[in-house]
């Protein structure tokens, strides 16, 4: 074999690996943040984000129709923004007079 021939079959695998990523990148699913495992007792909401707002240790999200405050407790890096839906699994607590969910997981809804 020649250095022409070698190269166009080089080139040839190089194009159909990239296909075959993208192809394997559009099965993927997004990752979902979780802290903790589903446990009873726990409520589940599902609903649009009307706000984020981020605080030192603690991301806070408000979801349309819901009068909760719902609480991420680590700042961690989630890729969700206002407008997305999302389902989020927590549990109820009581903080000066309103109601808070802490967020034990968080799913993006496409």
């Amino acid at each position: 074999m020649n250095q022409e021939n070698l190269q166009k079959i080089l080139l040839i695998i190089s194009i159909l690996g990239i296909f075959v990523l993208l192809l394997i990148s559009y099965e993927l699913k997004p990752r979902e943040f979780s802290n903790q495992t589903n446990q009873p007792g726990d409520l589940t909401i599902t609903g649009k984000i009307t706000s984020i707002t981020y605080h030192t240790n603690s991301i806070s999200l408000k979801l349309e129709n819901q009068n909760l405050e719902i609480i991420l407790l680590e700042n961690l890096l989630i890729n969700i923004n206002k407008g997305d839906n999302v389902t989020i699994i927590g549990k109820l607590e009581q903080q000066s007079n309103q109601t808070t969910l802490l967020v034990n997981k968080i799913i993006k809804i496409n």
